[in-house]
């Protein structure tokens, strides 16, 4: 690494980093450790430009954003790393719970990245990204969400009564499967349930279900943790940043209803379909996915 490139990073971890909360190990660019709030979380840094960073979400980690970060960072500089709790990740270190997920995020930006960056989450990192926005707004230049949860919003709809009960059941299963300690049960409801397709997690890749499984633990203190405080509508109108919204064509009903919901929500917005994808956009339709995020990341307004 230049020595000049090095020193610049190691200023900007001075200035924006809490002391005692946030460490880098000696490998800054390229693969590396963030020590935050006695977690190592694993990253990878990759290319220069615009700063892209992908948010995952329950049942992946890092590597769920392969497809993404071959792709994307020949343009830009991406982030793609493993929350809390997600290997190779190490030490839980705290509770896995919404608001320290977020703190973990802003931790990240604070250290990875001395400017404005791109948010890019999916299913819960959706929810952790947009959470990160209305908490650390001078962190964020745009938002990406591939459905985003937002139960609360919808959670009064008539249309909502049998979807619920459906999500109720496949959460219910998902807990009573990782009680006794089937986690490939567990993953298989979680996997097949969002993308509401049965046969989905049959029809993942070796490496794909290698990546589910590692996650089944991860899953298990998602399920454990206390439900997230509600966004309102009201909350979501405050965020003033572009969003781009994207939605599988294919995709479980009540994500449907979420993008929907948040779209109403946020003024910023943009909403785009993917018709070939389900919940897993950023691998089902890579392309499209990643045709999608360009658009939007070369149609912001330039950093002054």
């Amino acid at each position: 690494m230049p020595r000049c490139r090095l020193a610049f990073l190691l200023l900007v971890l001075s200035e924006c980093t809490p002391v005692g909360r946030t460490s880098l190990t000696t490998h800054q660019l390229g693969d590396g450790h963030l020590h935050i709030g006695g977690s190592d979380l694993a990253y990878h840094l990759r290319g220069h430009g615009q700063t892209i960073v992908f948010v995952h979400g329950a049942g992946e980690d890092l590597r769920a954003w392969a497809a993404q970060e071959i792709d994307l960072a020949t343009r830009y500089q991406t982030v793609t790393y493993s929350r809390r709790g997600h290997p190779p990740s190490r030490g839980a270190g705290g509770p896995y719970t919404v608001t320290t997920h977020v703190e973990d995020l802003a931790a990240l930006l604070q250290a990875l990245s001395p400017r404005p960056v791109v948010l890019v989450g999916h299913s819960y990192g959706a929810d952790l990204a947009l959470r990160l926005a209305l908490a650390h707004p001078q962190l964020v230049r745009g938002l990406v969400l591939d459905e985003a949860p937002a139960t609360p919003l919808i959670a009064n709809r008539p249309d909502y009564v049998m979807i619920g009960q459906s999500r109720s059941a496949a959460i219910k299963g998902m807990r009573a499967a990782l009680a006794t300690g089937d986690s490939v049960e567990a993953i298989r409801l979680l996997i097949d349930w969002t993308n509401a397709a049965p046969g989905t997690y049959a029809s993942l890749t070796a490496a794909q279900r290698e990546e589910a499984l590692g996650n089944s633990a991860a899953l298990a203190a998602m399920l454990d943790a206390p439900p997230p405080p509600p966004l309102s509508c009201g909350d979501l109108g405050t965020i003033r940043v572009p969003v781009l919204l994207v939605e599988g064509g294919r995709t479980n009903p009540y994500y449907h209803l979420s993008t929907e919901a948040l779209s109403r929500c946020l003024s910023t917005s943009t909403h785009t379909v993917l018709p070939q994808a389900a919940h897993d956009a950023s691998w089902q339709d890579s392309r499209g996915f990643n045709d999608a995020l360009i658009a939007f990341v070369d149609g912001l307004h330039p950093l002054e």
